[in-house]
C-alpha cells in the first residue's frame, strides 16, 4: 500500500502541470464485472468510457476555470503525502503520533496565504481519504474541520467546476459542515445553489462520481431527485443508467416516485432491436428491483413481456440474469420469458458464470418452474434444466469459481432444497471446514448462516436417512459471535401483522379458547417466515409455545405426535404468490411439501378475504 501511494503521488505530482482536470485518486472499489458471451466486454470499462466523453464535452470550461500548479502546491503536496506515507509504512495501530503530525500540516497548510483556498481544499481532500476511518474521531480531526470552515467561506462557489465542487461536497459531509453554525449552513446552500445551475453533462458527471466513489450524499438527495425529475426528458439512456447506478452502488433507495415511474417508462421505450444495448438495460435492471414502490408494479408486466418477445440474441446472458431478479424481486412471473430465459442460458453455458446460475437457479426456484433441455431424450425426466445448472457446480470452472464467491454455492444449494434436490458431493463441500475456512480467507462481505441452515434442516426433513452430510453447527456458531443464538420471532409490515392479528382473533373468538393456544411465529426453524399454528389433542386445543434455537434438528423430534393433531394457517399475500395471481411461490411450496410430510395438517387462507 505504501508503494502504491508514492506511485501514485508521483503520478499525481507529475500531472499537476499540464492536466486539464483536477487530478482526484479513486479509491479502490470492487465492481461486478458482466462480460459478454465473448468475455471481451465489461460494464465498468462501458460506463468509464461514456464519462470520459462527458469529461471532454466540459474540457474547455474546465480548462478556463482550472487551478495553476504553483512550485509550492507540488512542493506542500509532495511534504504532505510523504508523511502520510511514512504514517501507512509504520502501521496504523501505534502511529497516532504520526497520524497527528499529518492532520498538523494540514492545519498548518490552512493558514498559507501563497497558496489559492482551492488548492488548499484539494490537498486536504486528497489526503483526507487515505486517512484510516478511526483518525475521524480524533479531536485533531475536529480541529481541522473549523480550519476547512474557515478556507471554504474564500471560495466562490459560483464558478466553479463539478469536479471541484464534488470534492466540496465530500470535504462537507466528512468534517459535518453543515452543522458548524450560520457560516456552515450558508456554505451548503450556496453549494446546494451551484448544484442545481449545473448542465446536463455536469450534473450527470457528478452522479457518476457518486457510483464511481460509492458516495451517495443523504442531504443532497432531494436537491438531487429534484433536478433529475426536471431534467429527466432531456437526458439520454446512457445517462439514465448512470444515475441508476449511482443509486445501486451506494445502497440509496429513490425517494421521489416520479423518478421510479419515468426510468420504468423509459426502460420499456428503449426495448426493441434498434435502440438495445445490453450494458445500460443491466444497469437499469439492477437498480429497480430493489426500488420498493407500488408504482413500479405497474410498469412490470409491459417491461417483461416486450423484452421476453425480443430475440434472443438481443441482449446477453448477464442482461437476462438481472431481468431474472427484477422479476424475483416483484414476483411477477412470465411464461414467456421463463422459456426463454432456460433456452438462453442452456445454449450459451460457457457465458454463464457461478454467480449468473445462482441467480438462474433462485428464479427458477422461486417460481417453481423449470424447462426439460431442448436437447434431451423424451425418456430422461432428470434432463432439465434446473438440474443442468445445478450440476455445473461440480465442474472445474464453477470450483474455481467458488474459490472467490463462496456465498454463491450456499445459495445454489437452497434453491436446489427448495425443489428437493440434495447432490451429496456439493454438500459435502458446502458442510465442509475447508470450506469455512475459505469464507474467512475470502473476507466476503457477509455469511450465509441463514442458507446453511435452510438447507441443513430440509436434509433433516427430505432426506432422513443420513445418508446425506449435515451441518456441523460449532462451525456455523463460531460465524454467529454477534448475532444471537434464538432466531428472530415474527416481525414485518404493518399490513402483514394486522391481517395475522385479526385471524387470530377470529379463531379465539370462534373456538373461544385462550390467546396462548393460537400461535403466531415460526413453525419450523429454517423456515424464516411465520403462519399460525393450533395444536388439538382430544379434541381440545393446548397451548402452543415453539422454542427454536441454532442447532441440529431431527425430523422424529419435528414430526408431530401420533395422538395430536397440528394446524397450519397459510395466508396467501403478497410475496407468497406470484404476483396478481394466488399461485404459491416456490418457497412456499416447498414449506407445504415439509409440513405435510411431517404430519401437519394446512389450511390456506386468501389474504384479500381477510377483514382488515
Amino acid at each position: 500500500m505504501a508503494k502504491f501511494l508514492v506511485l501514485r503521488c508521483k503520478t499525481l505530482l507529475r500531472l499537476t502541470d499540464a492536466a486539464p482536470v483536477i487530478v482526484f485518486p479513486f479509491r479502490c472499489f470492487s465492481v461486478d464485472v458482466y462480460p459478454a458471451e465473448d468475455r471481451d466486454f465489461s460494464e465498468s470499462n462501458h460506463f468509464r468510457n461514456y464519462i470520459r466523453r462527458l469529461n471532454d464535452v466540459l474540457e474547455l470550461d474546465i480548462k478556463r476555470q482550472r487551478i495553476s500548479r504553483s512550485d509550492l502546491f507540488r512542493k506542500t503536496f509532495r511534504e504532505v503525502m510523504l508523511r502520510l506515507d511514512q504514517a501507512k509504512k509504520e502501521g496504523y495501530s501505534h502511529t497516532q503520533m504520526g497520524l497527528n503530525e499529518v492532520i498538523s500540516s494540514l492545519a498548518s497548510l490552512m493558514v498559507s496565504k501563497s497558496l489559492k483556498p482551492e488548492e488548499i481544499l484539494h490537498i486536504v481532500h486528497l489526503v483526507v481519504y487515505n486517512l484510516p476511518p478511526f483518525t475521524r474521531s480524533t479531536a485533531a480531526f475536529a480541529c481541522l474541520g473549523g480550519e476547512v470552515l474557515k478556507v471554504m467561506s474564500k471560495c466562490d462557489f459560483s464558478e466553479a467546476p463539478v469536479h471541484v465542487v464534488y470534492e466540496w461536497i465530500n470535504l462537507m459531509i466528512i468534517f459535518d459542515i453543515m452543522n458548524r453554525g450560520a457560516t456552515g449552513q450558508l456554505l451548503y446552500r450556496s453549494l446546494v445553489q451551484r448544484v442545481a445551475s449545473f448542465s446536463d453533462v455536469e450534473f450527470v458527471v457528478l452522479m457518476s462520481r457518486f457510483w464511481q466513489q460509492k458516495v451517495f450524499p443523504k442531504t443532497l438527495q432531494p436537491l438531487v431527485e429534484t433536478e433529475i425529475v426536471k431534467r429527466f426528458y432531456r437526458f439520454s439512456l446512457m445517462d439514465i443508467a448512470l444515475i441508476s447506478l449511482a443509486y445501486f452502488r451506494t445502497l440509496q433507495k429513490i425517494a421521489n416516485t416520479d423518478i421510479i415511474s419515468q426510468i420504468a417508462s423509459r426502460l420499456f421505450e428503449s426495448l426493441d432491436e434498434q435502440r438495445a444495448d445490453s450494458v445500460v438495460v443491466t444497469a437499469i435492471f439492477k437498480e429497480l428491483r430493489f426500488v420498493e414502490s407500488s408504482e413500479l408494479l405497474r410498469h412490470v408486466p409491459r417491461i417483461i413481456r416486450r423484452f421476453a418477445n425480443l430475440p434472443l440474441d438481443t441482449f446477453t446472458i448477464q442482461t437476462w440474469v438481472h431481468a431474472a431478479l427484477f422479476c424475483t424481486r416483484t414476483c411477477f412471473f412470465e411464461e414467456s420469458f421463463a422459456k426463454g430465459l432456460c433456452t438462453k442460458v442452456a445454449s450459451n453455458i460457457h457465458a454463464v458464470r457461478s454467480k449468473d446460475a445462482s441467480f438462474v437457479l433462485h428464479y427458477l426456484a422461486m417460481f417453481d418452474y423449470d424447462q426439460p433441455l431442448s436437447n434431451a431424450n423424451d425418456s430422461d425426466s432428470e434432463a432439465t434444466v434446473f438440474r443442468f445448472l445445478l450440476n455445473h457446480f461440480d465442474t472445474g470452472q464453477f470450483r474455481m469459481e467458488i474459490e472467490d464467491f463462496p456465498e454463491v454455492l450456499t445459495s445454489a444449494l437452497r434453491c436446489a432444497a427448495i425443489r428437493n434436490l440434495y447432490p451429496r458431493a456439493l454438500l459435502s463441500l458446502v458442510f465442509s471446514e475447508k470450506y469455512f475456512r475459505r469464507y474467512r480467507e475470502a473476507q466476503r462481505h457477509f455469511f450465509p448462516d441463514l442458507d446453511l441452515f435452510f438447507v441443513d434442516g430440509s436434509c433433516a426433513i427430505d432426506q432422513p436417512d443420513h445418508l446425506i452430510p449435515r451441518l456441523d453447527y460449532t462451525m456455523l456458531l463460531e460465524f454467529r459471535h454477534s448475532k444471537k443464538s434464538k432466531l428472530p420471532n415474527f416481525s414485518t409490515d404493518g399490513k402483514r401483522i394486522a391481517a395475522f392479528q385479526n385471524l387470530s382473533a377470529a379463531l379465539v373468538a370462534k373456538f373461544n379458547c385462550a390467546p396462548s393456544a393460537i400461535y403466531c411465529g415460526q413453525v419450523l426453524p429454517h423456515i424464516f417466515s411465520s403462519d399460525i399454528l393450533l395444536k388439538v389433542k382430544n379434541g381440545q386445543l393446548m397451548n402452543v409455545n415453539v422454542e427454536l434455537s441454532w442447532r441440529p434438528y431431527t425430523r422424529a423430534e419435528l414430526t408431530v405426535p401420533a395422538d395430536e393433531t397440528w394446524i397450519v394457517i397459510l395466508v396467501k399475500r403478497i410475496n407468497t404468490c406470484r404476483l396478481y395471481t394466488f399461485h404459491w411461490l416456490g418457497p412456499i411450496v416447498a414449506r407445504k411439501r415439509q409440513l405435510l410430510s411431517l404430519g401437519y395438517r394446512i389450511i390456506e387462507v386468501s389474504f384479500a378475504r381477510l377483514p382488515i
